[in-house]
């Protein structure tokens, strides 16, 4: 998947202008389905 990089960082609150998402999954964490983002 091809998050769109601009919306992500935006609900996450980040302002770093080097900080590029570009990949993201559901993956199961000590037992807690989570997102997690590849940046």
């Amino acid at each position: 998947m091809n998050p769109n990089n601009n919306t992500i960082k935006f609900a996450l609150s980040i302002e770093d202008t080097n900080v590029n998402f570009y990949n993201f999954k559901k993956s199961t964490i000590r037992g807690i389905t989570s997102k997690v983002f590849e940046a």
